[in-house]
């Protein structure tokens, strides 16, 4: 059975006279700080097992994956197609925190053609703010998304 914060602060000693001389004011400090300090860990124990509960039921992954299907919706309903005949597919990687607000963007493939890529960075800006992340998401998420440029 695992020692608790009660078991602690119940615990009598049995006096003795082989080693006189500690002072019981220290003892019952130090108590006082296991007391507490076991107290916290049972509490973040509990926490731990709170949230690989709701890992092992899968929560976590499916609130991932719903989020970034989320966002790519939102970034379709604001991509912006430049009035060119150039083709060719920009991917853009960039960062939102959990209130939806842009952090940062860059063109991690670039399509060769600038008036593409600045495009493409155009309909992330045009997107923002991003809808919020659910509960239980990390703080800031980071995407790679293609952005393919056709002519029809």
């Amino acid at each position: 059975m695992p020692l608790t914060p009660e078991d602690v602060s119940n615990k009598r000693f049995t006096p003795v006279r082989l080693r006189e001389g500690y002072d019981m004011g220290e003892v019952d400090q130090f108590l006082d700080e296991v007391e507490a300090e076991l107290a916290r860990l049972t509490r973040e124990n509990d926490d731990l097992r709170g949230k690989l509960s709701a890992a092992q039921k899968g929560g976590g992954a499916t609130a991932h994956s719903q989020y970034v299907g989320t966002l790519r919706t939102h970034l379709e309903g604001h991509k912006i197609n430049p009035r060119t005949n150039l083709i060719g597919t920009a991917v853009v990687r960039f960062k939102v925190n959990a209130a939806g607000e842009l952090l940062k963007r860059e063109i991690a493939t670039s399509s060769g053609k600038k008036a593409l890529d600045d495009a493409a960075l155009a309909s992330i800006e045009k997107s923002a703010p991003f809808p919020k992340m659910p509960e239980g998401l990390s703080e800031t998420i980071e995407l790679s998304v293609p952005f393919r440029f056709t002519v029809r």
